[in-house]
């Protein structure tokens, strides 16, 4: 964990500009990486007594915690699905219960505010620029999906693939900003962009893409009109599957939609 007040009230003088954290929670810090990066350099060199105050503001431990990193979450949900998707012990189930709450964890996040990377903080009266290496929303989604993705595809497991478009469909609904619907969006187009050369059964392939169609209803009207050329590509990937009709049609409906 991390205290950046106590860091700025250390390290920022009179010339300081900005400060970079490199290593925020959860981050692995290898011995003889730097803590702290300030521009312009400090006068003089920080004594002991200021260095010590400066690790002080650190909390360094052999495991990680829930205390500041959200990302720790989201990494244990997908490790549980990705052991029930494993060849080994082939347990959907439990993959998509662990699925559930990660779609819980995003519905929750609808209302909150992740921790800027760039940050202005007033310091002694100073505007300082600081920088801290916080997991962004785009992290976040992609710890918990994208190598689930991959293990559903490589396991054949079509029903959690259709549970992982249906969370995204959903968290999009109540995540309404630009960027958040952007990293949702992108992780059900990859879905639908996979099925006509990973999914054996074409009908499955199709009655995945169809719900991934379908999920442009859950983007905000602004979001809508940037997709046509992923809407493009899933009609172009269509024409090899035998049922392509539907998929034509509700790439057509889903236009009308977005102009």
């Amino acid at each position: 964990s991390l205290d950046v007040d106590e860091v700025l009230k250390e390290v920022v003088d009179k010339r300081t500009q900005f400060v970079e954290i490199p290593s925020g929670p959860g981050i692995f810090v290898s011995a003889g990486l730097p803590l702290i990066r300030v521009w312009p350099a400090a006068d003089e060199e920080y004594d002991s007594s200021e260095r010590r105050e400066v690790h002080r503001a650190f909390v360094f431990g052999r495991e990680r915690s829930f205390q500041q990193d959200i990302a720790f979450g989201f990494r244990q949900l997908s490790d549980i699905a990705l052991k029930g998707l494993s060849p080994g012990i082939n347990d959907p189930t439990t993959a998509m219960q662990a699925m559930d709450r990660i779609e819980a964890v995003l519905i929750a996040l609808s209302s909150k505010e992740l921790p800027r990377r760039v940050q202005e903080r007033e310091v002694d009266g100073r505007k300082i620029l600081v920088k801290v290496r916080y997991s962004t929303f785009e992290e976040l989604v992609g710890l918990a999906f994208d190598q689930v993705r991959r293990a559903a595809f490589t396991s054949g497991q079509v029903a959690v693939l259709e549970r992982l478009i249906e969370i995204l469909d959903r968290a999009m609904r109540v995540n309404i900003s630009a960027e958040r619907q952007s990293s949702l969006w992108a992780r059900i187009f990859t879905v639908a962009r996979l099925c006509p050369q990973q999914i054996s059964d074409p009908e499955d392939a199709v009655n995945l893409m169809l719900r991934a169609v379908e999920s442009v209803y859950g983007l905000s009207m602004k979001q809508r009109v940037t997709i046509n050329e992923d809407l493009d590509r899933l009609l172009e990937l269509s024409e090899d599957l035998d049922d392509n009709g539907r998929i034509r049609e509700a790439i057509e409906d889903a236009r009308t939609k977005v102009r």
